[in-house]
């Protein structure tokens, strides 16, 4: 089986999805309050092989439950005995390989079922396939339901390693028919052995016995002979759903939930040949690093190819950028939840180096898409630097993240971005040379662009802005990045081609009655420009590290520039970002 498509309207916090689902392997991320547990909960109650789902008020939306509740999803790949037709045949649809519906199908389309889940103020559940044909709908049994095998990993998965009803075990093993008879027959065994304790051994039950006996009498109730400890068959659990999986004497309800969550998800692998659909909340759970790879790698989805049982379709949540780096990029899909109206779009495959390189983007509301490391290195500073100013709330606090565009990559992340329902910030410099229709652009898209005045580079703005004491420890930190030599030969090509080489490190002594301050300025300026053109190992601030240093540079110095350029630019993008 395969989920073709989604409809959910008045389910807890999710008043109305559309959801057409592309591909097989399938995850949702999102900030907190999107929905994504709703959307898995909607799932595997619309698909539910139990018939006593319990709902309550609270599960609709807002609580109001003069509008029912409505689940409706379409399945695929669906098991030949499901749609014989006796059974479900005579209400099919077609799904076109333009992911669209059709009310009936025919040899171009694939062959799909519509399951309605109805939840009106009465709060019984009422499951039917429906078409336009038969808007009404047919009941669809829970057992025709099972036959779906949908599954789930969740964060109780106790009960999935028990014999119970419906449990994965249970769906794996053939024949339970013998099964009740012993169980019965361990009860009389358990009972009898309990019987024939020793006094001693059960001497505080007794008292308690006695104690309830002679309240019990106060209250009119008298035992026909006497009350006493004993063991209760059907309290005691001895049903199928006492029956648990041990590792040697040990209950596998003893591992760690980590592996508890493996395990269960190695026995929902094996439920079904026809191909079963695995949802699996917050897929890192308990996992370290390693393991959650693994485990993304073991339950992808997978083709069907030979008689074996295999996971046709699996829809998972996470908060890791472990598993969305583990991901293609169009596995990934982006949960906007806006006033109870929830929004699923897929990423696109031109994101795929930023999903490698920087999936914490991803996983924020608001991304500011810095031009290159230098950009991306002040940012995290002013960050530290900002968060105590405003009640320790810093840029995480207000669902945002500061990334590395990856230079002439940043302007598409950031169009990419936004169309994926992100708001996005492009802070960049010259690097980037955008014409009025790029600008235009970015503005339809809501786009937030910040650049330096006159359209410069980060490093010259630096170099025209900072106090003169500031420069000199912009040349300070130069050298300790590049060393004196490499400084002093670029700044005596820039500063004095003609002249006596200069020799010292102090920017004071530079100047003469040729050589104003501008003319210092500018000089530093090409000499960081000429040793990042020559693409060697020593330019002067092309990293995060020494992005991270220039920004305590500017720190020092904001006295001293609140009415440059500088201060301005970087003062947006503090008030872009705390705008909740």
């Amino acid at each position: 089986m395969q989920i073709r498509h989604i409809s959910i309207k008045h389910f807890r916090g999710i008043l109305s999805l559309d959801w057409t689902l592309i591909g097989s392997t399938i995850c949702l991320i999102g900030p907190n309050d999107s929905r994504k547990s709703t959307i898995l909960d909607a799932i595997e109650y619309a698909l539910s092989p139990r018939w006593n789902l319990p709902f309550y008020d609270t599960d609709f939306y807002k609580s109001d439950i003069s509008k029912p509740i409505v689940i409706e999803i379409t399945v695929g790949e669906l098991p030949e005995k499901l749609v014989a037709l006796n059974k479900l045949g005579g209400h099919l649809r077609g799904w076109t390989k333009s992911n669209s519906l059709k009310d009936e199908p025919d040899d171009q389309s694939e062959s799909v079922l519509s399951i309605r889940l109805t939840v009106d103020i009465s709060l019984e559940p009422v499951w039917k396939v429906f078409t336009d044909r038969t808007p009404d709908g047919v009941t669809i049994l829970s057992t025709d339901r099972e036959q779906l095998y949908l599954s789930r990993v969740g964060s109780y998965v106790d009960r999935e390693l028990t014999w119970g009803r419906a449990t994965s075990l249970t769906r794996i093993t053939s024949d339970l028919s013998n099964v009740p008879a012993t169980l019965a027959k361990i009860n009389r065994v358990a009972r009898q052995a309990f019987s024939d304790a020793d006094d001693a051994d059960i001497e505080e039950l007794k008292k308690a016995s006695e104690v309830v006996e002679n309240a019990a009498k106060q209250f009119g109730v008298k035992p026909q002979t006497k009350f006493k400890p004993a063991i209760d068959a059907q309290a005691s659990g001895m049903s199928n759903g006492g029956l648990a999986l041990y590792d040697g004497e040990v209950p596998s309800r003893q591992l760690g939930l980590g592996s508890r969550r493996l395990l269960t998800a190695a026995i929902q692998k094996t439920l079904s040949k026809d191909g079963v659909v695995l949802l699996v909340d917050e897929i890192e759970h308990g996992l370290e690093p390693h393991r959650l790879r693994q485990f993304i790698r073991l339950i992808r989805a997978t083709n069907k190819n030979d008689d074996s049982p295999y996971i046709a379709q699996i829809i998972m949540t996470t908060h890791s950028t472990t598993a969305i780096v583990e991901l293609d990029a169009a596995e990934i899909q982006v949960v906007r939840a806006n006033n109870g109206i929830i929004s699923i779009k897929q990423v696109t495959n031109d994101l795929q180096k930023l999903v490698r390189h920087m999936p914490d983007a991803l996983l924020a509301k608001r991304v500011i898409v810095c031009e290159g490391r230098t950009e991306f290195g002040i940012l995290r500073t002013m960050d530290e630097y900002w968060a105590p100013q405003n009640n320790n709330q810093s840029f995480a606090y207000y669902g945002a993240i500061a990334v590395d565009g990856g230079g002439s990559n940043a302007r598409e992340y950031a169009i990419s971005l936004a169309k994926l329902g992100y708001e996005v910030l492009l802070f960049i410099d010259s690097d980037i040379e955008l014409t009025l229709s790029n600008e235009q652009q970015l503005k339809t898209m809501g786009i937030k662009l910040i650049e330096w005045a006159d359209k410069t580079r980060t490093e010259a703005r630096l170099c025209h802005d900072l106090s003169w004491s500031s420069l000199q420890k912009l040349v300070d930190l130069a050298i300790d990045f590049v060393g004196q030599d490499s400084i002093l030969m670029r700044i005596n090509n820039e500063l004095n081609p003609n002249s006596p080489k200069i020799t010292s490190t102090k920017i004071d002594y530079w100047l003469s009655a040729d050589v104003t301050e501008q003319i210092v300025r500018d000089a530093i300026e090409k000499a960081e420009e000429a040793s990042n053109k020559a693409k060697s190992k020593k330019t002067w601030f092309k990293n995060i590290d020494q992005g991270k240093a220039l920004g305590h540079i500017i720190i020092e110095d904001i006295p001293q520039i609140a009415g440059k350029d500088l201060y301005q630019k970087l003062t947006e993008i503090r008030e872009w970002v705390q705008v909740l």
